[in-house]
């Protein structure tokens, strides 16, 4: 699908519930959207990305902040 949108030079947001999926190169400039549980959370892919997982950039935990000490 990725060979398919860069031979045509689309820049579509694909949508991914696969959170094992590797980054490789022929993805990077593209958006895709990636499952973190609950909806789809929209990630560009940087160079930096190359070889690591889908699912590291797509956190499935909500960021609660803490409490200041009293």
């Amino acid at each position: 699908m990725i060979s398919k949108l860069n031979a045509n030079d689309e820049k579509h947001t694909i949508k991914s519930w696969s959170r094992a999926s590797m980054i490789i190169p022929e993805m990077v400039g593209h958006r895709i959207a990636i499952h973190n549980g609950k909806r789809h959370r929209p990630i560009q892919i940087k160079d930096a990305m190359v070889g690591h997982k889908l699912g590291e950039f797509a956190l499935t935990r909500a960021r609660k902040p803490q409490k200041p000490q009293n």
